[in-house]
């Protein structure tokens, strides 16, 4: 008799890893061990690899178990193998953002890659996937989980897999996407303020002064504020790059003028003022002071009330085109005099990036004279 097909759910996992969601809507991953593997495991026929109150914690907290548990010297020999392993060692060193991205890519290549020997991938399967993912999904996804398989595979490398040669880097290339563009216009801004709750209000001009990324705007803690500015930390995406820096940003500049950054933070201790009802240490947080970006870096709470913000503006204000709290970095990067500028401010280490992707103001030019 054959075996029962595979639950669905569990497909995008290692082989006998078990997922459910409890009562309470949080998440346990198990793992089926067979006989002759659970000396590894206490002796337990089912042991528990992770919990967690969302699906990417309890997978966070599985792999780290699952490393180390497997003998992670075993060199591995199929994509499922190669996959386990690169989740396993690689992708928790990640920031939390990245994790979930690499995550759903895994998952996306197991269903498809399967347990296919590594040394029997050939370049050409990798342009059917880019191809058909970008026809089912998108090609941004496709370029997302091109990016995790040649890293996979970089990593073979160093594992002892007897591959000849990278089947990607420097064969396939990702799709080119345009970059977003849109820029906000100042009437725009304040249409969507005229209808904002409190907390966007104290919220968007220290995001326009600051033109950081969301997560660390939301992450501003109370200790980050001294006497003279606000302390940033590295940007999460260049965290262990040589280039990166921490910035800090004055209340005054060297002629002892206000910078303004100071009223704006003043703004926002009076909007907590009103609104919090216990202490916390976050600047921007709930009324019973829980901070907006969770353990597992989502800020979907955040995301919610900014939706609802922008559907409001847009049927009872003069806007007519939505834009996303994201754009409100480009925004600031386009304002401001010089691409240098622009750069330090979003804590980019080359103007490059900056160049290409904020600074989306059309660019002013003087007709011809004859």
């Amino acid at each position: 008799m054959s075996p029962p097909p595979r639950n669905s759910k569990n497909e995008p996992y290692p082989k006998l890893w078990r997922i459910r969601r409890r009562g309470n809507g949080s998440y346990i991953i198990t793992y089926r061990a067979p006989k002759s593997a659970r000396h590894l495991w206490d002796n337990k026929s089912e042991p528990t690899l992770g919990k967690g109150e969302t699906l990417g914690q309890a997978e966070k907290a599985a792999y780290i178990e699952w490393a180390k548990r497997i003998q992670s010297d075993v060199t591995p020999m199929t994509m499922s193998q190669l996959f386990d392993k690169y989740a396993a060692e690689v992708v928790p060193k990640k920031s939390e953002a990245t994790q979930i991205s690499n995550t759903a890519s895994i998952q996306r290549l197991r269903a498809v890659h399967g347990d296919m020997p590594v040394t029997a991938y050939e370049t050409f399967m990798a342009y059917q996937y880019k191809e058909q993912c970008a026809k089912d999904i998108s090609k941004k996804t496709a370029n997302l989980d091109l990016e995790v398989l040649s890293h996979v595979f970089t990593k073979a490398f160093e594992w002892g897999v007897p591959i000849i040669e990278h089947p990607l880097k420097q064969k396939v290339s990702k799709f080119s996407l345009p970059p977003r563009d849109r820029y906000i216009e100042d009437w725009e801004l304040n249409e969507f303020l005229s209808i904002a709750n409190p907390m966007l209000k104290a919220y968007v001009p220290v995001k326009l002064a600051t033109g950081k990324d969301q997560s660390m705007v939301l992450g501003i803690k109370l200790s980050d504020i001294t006497e003279d500015g606000l302390k940033f930390g590295k940007r999460n995406k260049i965290k262990s790059s040589a280039n990166a820096k921490a910035s800090f940003m004055p209340f005054y500049d060297k002629d002892g003028t206000s910078t303004g950054l100071k009223e704006l933070l003043d703004d926002v201790m009076e909007w907590r003022a009103e609104h919090l009802k216990i202490s916390s240490i976050w600047l921007f947080c709930t009324s019973q002071g829980q901070p907006y970006v969770k353990e597992d870096g989502k800020t979907s709470g955040f995301k919610s009330i900014w939706q609802r913000a922008m559907k409001k503006a847009l049927d009872k204000t003069k806007l007519e085109i939505k834009f996303t709290e994201h754009d409100l970095c480009s925004k600031t990067a386009s304002d401001v005099e010089t691409v240098e500028e622009a750069a330090r401010l979003r804590g980019h280490t080359n103007t490059k990036t900056t160049q290409q992707n904020y600074r989306v103001k059309p660019e002013i030019v003087l007709p011809f004279k004859r």
